[in-house]
């Protein structure tokens, strides 16, 4: 399964660029989840990029989720540090979008259940629990980008979900 994830991600982030703000395809003719890339680079990607991204966590090129960030997995190591890529940006949706194959609503969502607490249904996650209940800004933030709910109540979580991460420059 990983394998075929892996190699789907790179054939989705090619789609992202082509075809502009969604990715909307196929893996092994099963339908990918529409996923707004814009919305995502410009909500979404600083929050997870931070909170997620690093070396240790989803920043490892081996991961079924894994995300490219500015200051961890990079598409080339001379771009550490460096602002991210619309290519680096769109092969995280890609990513994004293969894990959710399978999830017909937020119960089956492994992007929102694996980070959030086993105590408010969500699943266990190497990396702890992210979330402790679904009222929380970061879950708020990825769900609203999930189900296309693109309200500025989604963006005012999703800001708030990053400040609440990302330290001040």
């Amino acid at each position: 399964m990983r394998r075929r994830l892996a190699g789907s991600a790179a054939l989705l982030a090619a789609a992202a660029l082509a075809g502009g703000g969604c990715t909307d395809t196929t893996i092994d003719g099963e339908p990918v989840p529409a996923l707004d890339l814009a919305f995502y680079a410009a909500s979404v990607q600083r929050y997870v990029g931070y909170g997620c991204g690093s070396l240790d966590c989803h920043g490892e090129a081996g991961r079924m989720l894994r995300i490219y960030a500015e200051d961890g997995l990079r598409q080339s190591a001379e771009l550490r540090g460096e602002v991210i890529q619309a290519s680096e940006i769109a092969a995280n949706v890609a990513s994004f979008a293969a894990i959710e194959l399978d999830a017909s609503s937020a119960a089956y969502s492994l992007t929102l259940r694996k980070p959030l607490a086993v105590t408010a249904g969500g699943m266990a996650h190497e990396g702890g629990d992210v979330w402790l209940g679904a009222d929380e800004d970061g879950y708020r933030c990825l769900r609203g980008w999930l189900d296309d709910d693109l309200t500025a109540e989604v963006t005012a979580a999703c800001q708030a979900a990053t400040t609440e991460v990302v330290p001040p420059p």
